[in-house]
């Protein structure tokens, strides 16, 4: 199965958009458990409790966080490094380019890695973007790795098996998955190898890594017209580990319960990469199937315990590769949020990704 191109384009724009609005969703309660969120947002009539729509976090209405900064700038780095290779007529691994981009990233957090203070990589428009908005909870696993990193496709010398990496590979899957030929497994271990090299510049930790690689495939074979529910079977059979396959695999079976936050909480919170990518399943499942409506699967993956931002966008990049942007909810976004301000920068950003393919030195 295969899309045409601007199917394609619809898709990552709206992978990159719904992504940024469960990551600015979840933001306002990112720390707080369950039931703090219920008292403060109140115990609403609609079925999924607690946080409705948008609001404030880091002093402004609908802020992202550093999950959309991230994912921001992995897509950046990764159409950087193909104009380099088209120009050059020389490429090498694209996770060290990608890498320097995550370091220009810390940069825009007001910390730097002396090794890369004075390189200039990627877009202009973009770091500026970022660093007028500075901090937004960054991670300090992929803070510290950035900072200790000596050469660009350098591993992470740790242990960790945090979310970071999940939360920012979406563009890793529709960048690759765009290249490929076809979605035999030959083609697909492509897709799952970027994913992994792209967490284990951070995050050392192989489960971290896994997820990444599986997520990466996941968003690549719905990009090319699978049923997401096909393609997270696809993925889970075809490069699935224990470690991360177990809950995940738990995920879709509850999926066919009516939703629940007592069946997402079995899930875990979502502080490390497999928790992560199960909820996330779990949410997103539930709004393909039609049983929640998108915006009710943003809600549902935001109201619970745990890392509510990460699994937030992670369920919006999941809704959004499978429908496209005929789905994104203009009532949610608004008008007056940040979120709303870098709908378009998200959207070319979701289309360059796509375009790149067909870029030629001029």
């Amino acid at each position: 199965m295969s899309t045409d191109k601007y199917t394609k384009i619809d898709k990552s724009r709206a992978c990159l958009i719904l992504g940024a609005l469960g990551d600015a969703l979840g933001a306002p309660v990112e720390f707080m458990k369950y039931d703090e969120i219920v008292s403060k947002y109140g115990d609403t009539p609609n079925t999924i409790k607690g946080i409705q729509m948008l609001d404030d976090a880091y002093g402004k209405k609908g802020a992202i966080t550093d999950d959309t900064q991230m994912t921001l700038f992995a897509a950046d780095g990764l159409i950087s490094a193909f104009k380099r290779g088209a120009e050059r007529g020389i490429l090498g691994e694209y996770w060290g380019y990608t890498a320097i981009s995550y370091v220009k990233w810390l940069e825009t957090q007001g910390q730097e890695n002396p090794n890369y203070s004075d390189f200039d990589w990627g877009s202009h428009e973009l770091f500026e973007v970022v660093k007028k908005q500075g901090q937004r909870g960054p991670g300090n696993t992929c803070l510290g790795s950035l900072r200790a990193m000596q050469k660009p496709a350098e591993l992470a010398k740790n242990d960790s098996k945090g979310c970071g990496t999940v939360m920012r590979v979406a563009p890793i899957g529709i960048f690759f998955g765009n290249l490929i030929k076809d979605t035999s497994k030959q083609e697909l271990q492509k897709v799952y190898d970027e994913g992994v090299h792209d967490a284990a510049i951070t995050h050392g930790h192989q489960t971290a890594q896994h997820a990444s690689g599986i997520l990466a495939v996941i968003v690549a074979l719905v990009l090319h017209g699978e049923p997401l529910e096909k393609a997270i079977r696809i993925a889970l059979d075809d490069f699935g580990t224990q470690d991360v396959s177990e809950l995940c695999e738990k995920a879709v079976q509850l999926a066919s319960e009516p939703p629940s936050v007592e069946n997402l909480q079995k899930l875990g919170e979502g502080w490390v990469a497999e928790e992560a990518l199960a909820i996330a399943i779990y949410c997103s499942l539930l709004g393909s199937k039609k049983v929640l409506s998108v915006e009710d699967s943003l809600r549902l993956a935001v109201n619970h315990d745990g890392d509510s931002d990460s699994t937030g966008a992670i369920t919006g990049n999941l809704l959004g590769i499978e429908f496209g942007t005929k789905v994104i909810p203009q009532s949610l976004i608004g008008t007056d949020t940040e979120v709303s301000s870098l709908v378009e920068l998200l959207r070319r950003y979701g289309e360059d990704l796509i375009e790149i393919a067909d870029y030629k030195q001029s």
